[in-house]
Parts: structure tokens; sequence; C-alpha cells
């Protein structure tokens, strides 16, 4: 449904006077925000006589994701009560834009922050090379699931610190309340070939197998690069040509897995 078809919908609502229906006018905000017609969402909006939460979170999501954080800031420090799921979009887009002093002064004025909060704080340091704080905002969380995990070590291998990645991932094992995912697959294999931890890569290979995250192309690009850094050159070619499905990525992988071995005659 494009422009057309929204206005169509909103005709309808406007002849048969469902306008004044707090949910019917929170539909309309959240259809035209989401297909990018900010300027026909905000009207419907200031038109509204009753908001609810949705409505001033969809507005403000709308602002947000379109870039204008100026006023969707406007409309977030007039809205009549905060929820989470507002304030989490106003930090996301902050962290998104590497502005973590304000994400943090917002961060810090919550009142309730769940775990969607505290992720997107560890994201935002480490995307800033601030590991401390992103470690920091990390251990603060009562409650982390797959996504906070796999934030901090992916956080440790892009700000080249290996060995804490591998330490947090253990950490992350031993804990009963997660399990592993593709992410963290992806996240902490370029620790593991760092430190040439084949073993570990090994058994990682294992997990992928049984849990059939083979049939990802980056999943098994990202193993083919481990083995390659592991001077196993023999698996990674094995891997890569057992692979169902192969990208750019694939074959950049492997001819620079071949370089890294000295196989020059390969990887021409």
């Amino acid at each position: 449904m494009a422009l057309r078809e929204s206005l169509e919908v909103h005709c309808v609502v406007l002849k048969n006077g469902f306008c004044v229906n707090l949910h019917v006018g929170t539909s309309l905000v959240d259809m035209y925000v989401k297909f990018g017609f900010l300027g026909s969402a905000r009207k419907v909006f200031d038109e509204m006589s009753v908001r609810s939460l949705v409505s001033w979170t969809a507005v403000i999501v709308g602002y947000a994701r379109c870039g204008d954080m100026s006023e969707a800031r406007k409309l977030f420090d007039v809205m009549p009560d905060r929820d989470i799921a507002a304030s989490n979009v106003m930090i996301d887009e902050y962290v998104k834009m590497r502005c973590m002093d304000l994400a943090r002064d917002l961060f810090d004025k919550m009142k309730d922050k769940n775990v969607i909060s505290h992720t997107s704080m560890v994201h935002g340091y480490c995307e800033d090379d601030d590991v401390v704080a992103a470690r920091f905002m990390f251990d603060c969380m009562h409650v982390k699931n797959v996504l906070s995990w796999n934030a901090m070590i992916r956080g440790y291998c892009e700000n080249r610190r290996p060995h804490d990645a591998l330490k947090l991932f253990w950490e992350m094992r031993g804990s009963l309340d997660v399990e592993m995912n593709k992410v963290t697959v992806m996240s902490i294999l370029p620790a593991v070939a760092d430190l040439s931890s084949l073993d570990l890569g090994v058994w990682i290979h294992g997990f992928v197998q049984r849990n059939r995250l083979d049939v990802d192309v980056h999943v098994c690009n990202a193993l083919v690069d481990m083995y390659a850094k592991c001077a196993k050159i023999g698996k990674a070619k094995l891997l890569f040509e057992e692979m169902n499905e192969k990208d750019t990525s694939s074959l950049n992988v492997l001819i620079n897995g071949y370089g890294v071995n000295g196989c020059a005659k390969e990887a021409l």
C-alpha cells in the first residue's frame, strides 16, 4: 500500500467520522510513519483530541527514523508520560549518530530501564571504542539476553581484545538463561582466529552443524576465515567447496586465506 491507498483509507475514516476514535487516529499516524509520510502523520497527530502513549511514540519514532532528532526530542520532552519504548527509540538513534553523551544523559534520566535500554548503550560504547564503559553497562544489567552478550562479545573483538571476548564467551556458555545463535558464532570467531584457538573453533563448527546454522553463508564465511587464520587452509578450502551458497565475500575470504598461508599460486 502506497500514498494513494493510504489517502483512500484516510478519506474513508474522515467520511465515516472515525477520526475521533483514539485507536483509529493512532493507526493512521503509525501507517503514515511506516510509509515515510511524516508530514501526514504529524497532521493527523496534531488533530487528535486525545493521544495515547502509542500515538506519541509512533510520531517520535517517525522523526527519529528520518534523522530529525531535534523535532523528535522536542516531542519527547513534552510527552505527558514517557514510556520505555519512546526512550529506547531516542537512545537507539543517538547511538546510531554516535552521540553517546546525549544517549547517556537520557539513559540516566530514565525511571525504568530494560534489557533493550542497556544493550543499546553497550553497543553504542563499543562502537565508540570505549569497551570499559560498555562492560560497566553490561555488568550493571540485572537481566541479559543473547543480544546483550553478542553486543559485548562483538565489541571486544572489534576493539582488538580477543582474550576478553573469549573469556566472556565462556561466561555466556556457563549461563543457563541464554543460548548462543548465529550472531554469537560470527561475533566470537574473529577472536578464535586471532588467538589461533583451533580446538574452540572446531567445537563451534560442530555447534553450527548440529543446529543447522551452516545454511547461512555469513556463518560459513566466518568459519572459512577462522580455519584459514588457524593455518588450516585445507580445511578452509574443503568447507568452502561444501558450501551450498557462496557470495563475493566467500571468494575473498578464501583468497585472503591462501595469502596469509603463503599460497600465492592458489590465491591467483
